[in-house]
C-alpha cells in the first residue's frame, strides 16, 4: 500500500515515465534473453530512428529518465545489471530525440577473466553506469540518434 501511495504522489509525467520504463526494461530483458545482442540492437535502433528532432538539453528530464529506470529495475527481476538498464535509458531518451550513446567496455577481473559493462553518455557525460566506466576499455560507442 505504501508503494501505491508513493506512486500516486508522483506528478503525471513522472508516473507516465515510470510506467514506460517499467514496460521497456521488462521487454528489453526478455528480448536479450531470447535474441542475439546484434538483433536486439537492430530492433532498438529501428525504434529510435523514428525519433523526434533532437531535443534541447533538459537535465531534469534526463535525471527523471535515469531515476525511472533505477526504480523500475528494482521491481523487474534480473534487470539490475548494466545492460538492460543502459538500453532502457537509451530508448527512453533516444526516442525523444536526445543524441545519447551506448558504450560497451571490457576489463579483467581479479581472476584474469573478462567482464563487461555498459553505460550511456549524453554530451560526453555518463548518465547511467558511469560509476564504473573508467575501469573498462570501450569496445564501441553505439549512437542511438541516427542523423
Amino acid at each position: 500500500m505504501k508503494r501505491l501511495r508513493k506512486f500516486a504522489q508522483l506528478s503525471k509525467p513522472e508516473r507516465h515515465l515510470l510506467i514506460e520504463a517499467f514496460m521497456l526494461i521488462g521487454t528489453i530483458k526478455l528480448t536479450l534473453m531470447m535474441l542475439p545482442f546484434k538483433t536486439v540492437r537492430r530492433l532498438l535502433n529501428k525504434a529510435i530512428s523514428a525519433a523526434q528532432e533532437a531535443q534541447p538539453a533538459d537535465p531534469s528530464f534526463i535525471r527523471m529518465a535515469v531515476w525511472s529506470v533505477d526504480v523500475a529495475s528494482s521491481y523487474v527481476p534480473r534487470t539490475k545489471t548494466c545492460l538492460p538498464r543502459a538500453l532502457t535509458v537509451q530508448m527512453l531518451l533516444g526516442r525523444r530525440g536526445y543524441p545519447v550513446q551506448l558504450h560497451l567496455g571490457v576489463a579483467r577481473d581479479e581472476m584474469g577473466g573478462l567482464k563487461g559493462h555498459a553505460w550511456v553518455e549524453y554530451q560526453g557525460q555518463a548518465i547511467i553506469g558511469g560509476e564504473q566506466e573508467l575501469a573498462f576499455i570501450p569496445l564501441s560507442a553505439l549512437e542511438s540518434h541516427l542523423s
